[in-house]
């Protein structure tokens, strides 16, 4: 996999994380209960993942050469 596309993968994980947690505080704001716990903590994971995933090449040298 090329960075770029390495990094497009973990932007779109993020965001799709990000997503599932919004989506499951709105359910528990308002009250519905239709949605699972367990998406929660699978938002949790995407975001992790595709953090790391996201970081550039850059962000990683610069990490080994502190």
């Amino acid at each position: 996999m090329t960075h770029s596309n390495r990094r497009t993968f973990g932007l779109t994980l993020v965001i799709l994380g990000f997503a599932f947690l919004v989506l499951n505080g709105i359910d528990y704001i308002l009250g519905w209960n239709q949605i699972n716990s367990g998406v929660s903590i699978i938002g949790i994971m995407l975001v992790v993942i595709g953090s790391v995933l996201a970081r550039t090449k850059k962000d990683i040298q610069q990490a080994s050469q502190k």
